[in-house]
């Protein structure tokens, strides 16, 4: 499940986000933006690719190589001191809790578009900007109920019954 989640990421960051971004910039061109609406979607769209760039970081650095040291311990039978201090100090439900909404984010990306682009012109460019951020949202979504329904609520039961072995 890791290198599925590791896999998407991969996807998202070196052909999905330069996509978008190509498009947006395609229809930033051809539009008749005054300079504010011009920085406002274009600040908003880097502010979201970096919170999505740290959400991705966050758990390709931390939250992954955490889920695979319990899912090892669990397997194995056999957890060290370093990682029952972890699962007590902070376990995978910390991480559940501050989970990023990113989704939100592109949500508020969309409807900037859809509010500040001109309507009648380029709709083809925009129209190709908002689908690709309407893929990607679902894309998200999906990859979060993974996350959330799948692979948390597997952790935490690793953790309680190492926590139940170990401690």
């Amino acid at each position: 499940m890791v290198n599925y989640l590791k896999a998407t990421h991969q996807y998202y960051l070196e052909r999905v986000i330069p996509e978008i971004e190509n498009r947006i910039n395609a229809l930033i061109q051809h539009s008749v933006l005054d300079q504010k609406q011009f920085l406002l979607v274009r600040n908003f769209f880097e502010e979201y690719k970096n919170e999505l760039y740290t959400h991705i970081k966050l758990e390709e650095k931390s939250v992954y190589p955490y889920v695979v040291q319990v899912y090892e311990a669990f397997h194995k039978d056999n957890a060290d001191k370093s990682l029952m201090q972890r699962i007590e100090e902070n376990p995978i439900s910390s991480y559940a809790e501050e989970h990023s909404d990113i989704e939100s984010k592109l949500f508020d990306l969309k409807n900037i578009l859809i509010k500040y682009l001109p309507k009648n012109q380029d709709s083809y460019l925009k129209n190709q900007v908002l689908n690709a951020l309407f893929k990607l949202e679902n894309d998200l979504n999906d990859h979060s109920r993974i996350e959330n329904m799948v692979l948390v609520p597997m952790i935490e039961e690793m953790e309680k019954k190492l926590i139940a072995k170990f401690s």
